[in-house]
């Protein structure tokens, strides 16, 4: 339990009330439940879609959920996308990208950055057959952080230093790959069945490959590496619904 609630306070600003303070390890664990918080989020934005929907037309429901999302996780991983992209147009060497996207501020590129991740959000949702929007912010929601999970399982730290993200970085295992991938796997088969399948499967391969490439360019991954997995799962999601059903 301590560990779900570790998971539901580090990936959203719901109060969870108990005590403070987590170890290394339990933030670790927490990530077998990533899926479960972000199916959690999803949850809370249907709530918010049919709420909305009595006061507003369906475009302006669409902005208001993509603000929802935002309210709801803290912009915690925009700020991580944001860090990233500056990091990676801006810096020259290794050492320069972390120091970059360690600095608070945000550059012209995660500016840019920002702008195109929530207009492709924003218009995703709205191109999103409503008979299926409730399903599809759901399984958005999943399996963007069941990506976080899919990333920084068997990475290495990219800070030498440390930094929030090592903890999970050396401490998640087998455990929490598999709870997690469980998880994911009957959230997207009972919301979209096969289709949810295939959905999953380009997550699992969108998941490698950005393992595979922040390895080649830090050295491993960092937590804005993992706020950036997020985001780019989620419109990759959204983005195969609409697909897949047009």
């Amino acid at each position: 339990m301590r560990e779900f609630v570790a998971a539901v306070r580090f990936l959203t600003v719901i109060p969870v009330p108990g005590r403070t303070g987590f170890s290394d390890l339990e933030m670790a664990r927490s990530m077998a439940y990533y899926p479960l918080v972000g199916f959690c989020i999803g949850l809370i934005l249907v709530a918010s879609r049919h709420l909305f929907l009595l006061f507003f037309p369906q475009r302006v429901v669409a902005v208001l959920l993509v603000v929802a999302l935002v309210l709801v996780t803290g912009a915690l991983h925009l700020d991580g996308l944001s860090d990233t992209i500056d990091g990676l147009r801006s810096g020259r060497t290794r050492q320069e990208r972390l120091r970059i996207m360690r600095d608070s501020r945000v550059g012209a590129f995660g500016a840019v950055g920002l702008v195109c991740i929530l207009l492709l959000k924003l218009t995703l949702i709205a191109e999103t057959p409503w008979s299926i929007l409730d399903r599809s912010l759901i399984l958005m929601a999943t399996l963007g952080r069941w990506s976080m999970v899919q990333v920084i399982h068997g990475s290495s730290y990219a800070r030498p230093e440390g930094g929030l993200a090592r903890p999970f970085a050396l401490g998640v295992g087998r455990r929490e790959i598999v709870v997690s991938t469980f998880s994911a796997l009957a959230a997207a088969v009972g919301l979209f069945g096969l289709k949810g399948v295939a959905v999953l499967a380009a997550n699992v391969l969108l998941s490698r490959g950005i393992r595979l490439y922040f390895h080649h360019r830090l050295g491993g991954i960092t937590g804005d590496v993992l706020g950036a997995a997020d985001e780019l799962s989620e419109v990759l999601s959204l983005g195969l619904v609409v697909a897949l059903n047009p």
